[in-house]
């Protein structure tokens, strides 16, 4: 059985790869936490070069969110399904937010069950 922070480093990393092959650059830096049914993951550096400077405008801000959406809905978001396969836990609600200030992407999963037993 995994601990927690075993869990929480391979999930780190698993994103990380991930996210580098879907969007062509990991983060700087990615801060994973769980407890119950909650996932949370925060990447420092997420945004890529044409993602910071589109967001500084609220249209540009839109589009960088529709892209994403798009992009994730049309490759199957393969975050998700690598999560729910690492974890064997269905994944029930996913959200995000981004703070264009900082260069940081907020992801936030609800799972169906504890992730840890």
């Amino acid at each position: 059985m995994k601990t927690i922070k075993q869990t929480e480093a391979n999930i780190k990393s698993g994103i990380t790869r991930i996210y580098k092959e879907v969007f062509g650059q990991g983060p700087d830096s990615i801060y994973v936490n769980l407890w119950d049914n909650v996932l949370t993951c925060e990447l420092v550096g997420a945004l890529t070069c044409l993602e910071a400077t589109l967001i500084v405008s609220r249209e540009g801000e839109e589009l960088v969110h529709s892209i994403r959406n798009h992009f994730l809905s049309v490759g199957g978001d393969p975050i998700k399904h690598w999560l729910e396969e690492q974890l064997e836990n269905k994944i029930e609600g996913r959200s995000y937010m981004i703070n264009k200030d900082k260069n940081r992407l907020y992801t936030f999963f609800i799972f169906e069950k504890r992730i840890i037993q």
